[in-house]
């Protein structure tokens, strides 16, 4: 289970199984898959799997076997956008005479990767997210694993060779009825202290700045990809031009077509929405392939007419005020993911950039209070508008929240802005929160009172 970044704001616990299960790992039991769950515990996160299995090939090992575990870890490697690292190795034990051996069963594992680098945390009571990635493998019979992680949390990052902690820990194996096996991971199993090592993350291919400027934001929206960034990369796109920032986003989609990357995608798109218009200003943006434009239209009202797509041209992203911001949660798949290609060639089709950059007219607080009074904003059906109005409100927060005093948490760790919606309006008026071009970031006229 990895992590893009426990911090997204919207939909914590979907991005976070996300964040979980994307990682990618090479092999799978022989047996059939019957049933299984996955999420957290506080800061522990856990994952079972339940399988057929054909006997002598998967095993529950006996606690001998358990304890004469080692690793023998391949070197790192890393993508070229700096997003995804590949570990992999090799299980060994005993045997009779001593000797280490490929373990002689299939095995499922838990690999750990630090997330801070220069640091040897103690995981004797095993991990969480706060102080490490994770993600489960299964052992091939010859002893081998490989898994993929996501660098999003590892500082440092981008160009620096990172010596960070790795080791594997082993998952509650039982035999059920039918001679079903159980497999039930929990981060905080104790990581095997055989199998721990420093692992030295390589640096990453060189590659133009712009690309990991968009590879930054590619997890648009959260705490740490939000708008204001969402705007900077879009303006140095800006200027360069329609045909060299076609180049850079077609670039990064194929550097992107990856094993773990597909949703790394979506952000192509929300850009492309944020710097092209329609060569034709009766075109709507969203008619970008047939499927998304049946879900846009039941989301938008339940005619789909043509009046009211045109009020929302760019669905689910919008912008509003010289920001973009995403309506939906719901259908951003939908239009960011598999679709980015043939996304990419509509634009350079039937749009031209704008022509000038984007710049925020308003606090961010504030253009939220005016877009929920909007017309267009009723019209949307009643479940995906208090989602809207949810998901908006956490967008204008993570634009501003290091400007702000930090707010108290709820049970996810996430911070409680609906609640405390009403006093971070009027905190953001009475400190005259303002748009600073130079900085291409929000900044305090006064200071916050506490």
């Amino acid at each position: 289970m990895q992590s893009t970044n426990p911090s997204v704001p919207f939909l914590f616990l979907t991005f976070a199984v996300f964040f979980y299960s994307e990682g990618y790992s090479q092999s799978h039991f022989h047996g059939k898959h019957i049933s299984g769950s996955v999420g957290f515990e506080g800061y522990v996160w856990y994952e079972d799997r339940e399988y057929e299995y054909e006997e002598g090939i998967l095993k529950v090992p006996t606690e001998e076997e358990r304890d004469n575990i080692a690793v023998e870890w391949n070197l790192p490697t890393v993508d070229p956008l700096d997003r995804f690292c590949t570990l992999s190795g090799t299980l060994r034990t005993k045997n009779s005479k001593g000797l280490l051996i490929p373990i002689y069963w299939q095995q499922m594992i838990a690999v750990h990767l630090a997330i801070k680098a220069g640091v040897q945390p103690d995981w004797t009571r095993g991990t969480d997210f706060r102080t490490a990635m994770g993600e489960v493998a299964m052992v091939q019979q010859d002893g081998t694993f490989e898994v993929i992680l996501e660098l999003n949390n590892c500082k440092p990052r981008l160009g620096e060779l990172r010596e960070l902690q790795a080791g594997i820990s082993l998952p509650q194996q039982t035999v059920r009825r039918k001679g079903n096996l159980m497999i039930e991971y929990r981060s905080s199993a104790p990581v095997l202290d055989n199998s721990l090592t420093i692992l030295q993350i390589p640096a990453p291919a060189e590659i133009p700045p712009i690309l990991r400027e968009i590879a930054r934001v590619s997890h648009f929206p959260s705490d740490d990809a939000h708008a204001v960034h969402l705007i900077q990369v879009a303006n140095s796109l800006r200027q360069l031009g329609k045909d060299e920032a076609l180049k850079a986003l077609e670039q990064y989609q194929e550097l992107s077509m990856v094993e773990g990357y597909p949703r790394q995608t979506r952000i192509l798109c929300a850009l492309a929405l944020s710097i092209f218009e329609p060569a034709d200003p009766e075109m709507s943006m969203i008619l970008l392939n047939g499927n998304f434009s049946g879900i846009a239209e039941r989301a938008l009202s339940q005619q789909g007419d043509v009046s009211t797509r045109r009020e929302w041209p760019r669905f689910p992203i919008e912008i509003v005020d010289g920001m973009p911001w995403l309506y939906s949660s719901d259908y951003q798949d939908l239009l960011f993911d598999s679709y980015s290609k043939d996304h990419l060639k509509w634009f350079r089709q039937h749009c031209i950039i704008r022509e000038t950059p984007l710049k925020p007219v308003k606090n961010p607080l504030e253009a939220v209070e005016s877009m929920l009074k909007e017309p267009r904003f009723q019209q949307l059906d009643p479940n995906h508008r208090r989602e809207a109005e949810k998901l908006l409100k956490r967008q204008a927060y993570s634009m501003v929240r290091d400007l702000f005093p930090p707010l108290p948490l709820d049970d996810v760790d996430e911070p409680e802005v609906e609640s405390h919606w009403d006093n971070l309006f009027s905190i953001a008026k009475s400190s005259a929160l303002y748009w600073s071009e130079d900085e291409q970031a929000y900044k305090l006229k006064s200071s916050i009172k506490p």
